[in-house]
């Protein structure tokens, strides 16, 4: 099931159709930042369209909604990765 959410983005309307799971991750990554759900979505969307640097293969040939699913998706996977890092150094070394 998706959820459509019209927002602002860069001054302009746009509306994003994403997963609830999504959704949630995303006001996840807001609360974080001390940021708004849009300006999260904001920031995916500029390295989108400009093919800035970031996280994950985000390009310009995929679509807002593809963006933050791999966005989402590579972050989750790099707080992973670091969280059984140090999960396995204190298996290890006792820390």
């Amino acid at each position: 099931m998706l959820i459509k959410r019209s927002m602002r983005l860069d001054g302009h309307r746009t509306s994003l159709a994403l997963e609830p799971s999504y959704w949630d991750a995303i006001k996840k990554i807001a609360i974080r930042r001390e940021s708004t759900i849009p300006k999260v979505i904001e920031s995916i969307d500029t390295i989108r369209t400009t093919n800035a640097p970031g996280i994950g293969p985000i390009d310009n040939t995929m679509s807002l909604a593809s963006a933050v699913r791999v966005y989402v998706y590579e972050l989750t996977a790099a707080q992973l990765e670091t969280a059984l890092k140090s999960q396995v150094r204190t298996m290890r070394f006792g820390e």
